[in-house]
């Protein structure tokens, strides 16, 4: 089979896949009878977005979750890489921050949302917390994981022309050799901010969460599925351009990994 025919049949699953779903929603939709409120069919469904993204609160909801998102997973994803990567050049870094490591990571992040509102309040900064300590245990794993996983003689080799000390191998050696993975860990705990994001919102943080369980609450699930579809939506167009990004930035890698 061709390069070119291997892509047709993708497309032509992705299609058949794409039908099937909306037959076992049309399915199940039926089979609910009286109960068909509950799930309405894509039809309805249709009908119902066409008039929720013509409204206001649609797209001011819209607006909060996506800053909330961006500003929490930055500076998350920022503080992981960072203190990840301090945790690999510096042993006694390490040492002092492993106590933390194996009593706070294993926290779930609806342990956070009390604090965060408590401290905070039901304010986009309790929001923007939560989405933060959520992803900066997702990149602080994978980077230090990623250092860690260079060979030692690409080090030795470093020494041999001079580069001796901790942030000179780092800056010649260690990132240029762990920048896909970087970048992917990256990816993984943008995505997981995604996830942070519907329980920071659920506290009462305005945001499409928020308006979802609030559709929820007057048995509204033509809103409730759109505000699921717009989430999921977005979530895969992030995904979709860090694999983008990361093939352009990083083409030798996608090669050598075949």
């Amino acid at each position: 089979m061709t390069q070119k025919d291997s892509k047709l049949v993708e497309r032509g699953l992705t299609f058949l896949g794409v039908l099937t779903f909306l037959s076992l929603w049309i399915l199940v939709n039926y089979l609910l009878g009286d109960r068909g409120f509950l799930l309405p069919g894509p039809l309805e469904t249709f009908r119902f977005a066409t008039r929720e993204v013509s409204s206001t609160e649609y797209w001011v909801a819209l607006q909060s979750s996506l800053i909330n998102l961006l500003l929490g997973s930055s500076a998350g994803i920022l503080a992981g890489v960072t203190l990840g990567t301090l945790s690999v050049l510096f042993s006694r870094f390490k040492a002092f921050s492993s106590p933390y490591v194996y009593l706070l990571r294993p926290i779930p992040i609806g342990g956070w949302a009390p604090f965060a509102v408590l401290f905070l309040g039901t304010t986009p900064h309790a929001a923007r917390i939560i989405i933060a300590i959520g992803s900066f245990w997702t990149a602080y794993l994978i980077s230090e994981q990623a250092l860690r996983s260079v060979r030692p003689e690409l080090y030795e080799l470093a020494e041999v022309y001079g580069r001796s000390s901790k942030f000179q191998k780092l800056f010649s050696i260690a990132l240029p050799a762990t920048s896909p993975a970087i970048l992917g860990g990256v990816r993984t705990a943008f995505g997981q901010a995604w996830n942070c994001l519907i329980a920071a919102e659920l506290v009462g943080v305005s945001g499409l969460a928020q308006r979802m369980w609030e559709a929820a609450g007057m048995v509204q699930s033509a809103q409730m599925i759109v505000q699921l579809l717009t989430i999921g939506f977005l979530f895969g167009l992030c995904d979709r351009l860090f694999l983008t990004l990361n093939k352009w930035m990083f083409p030798w890698a996608e090669h050598s990994s075949r």
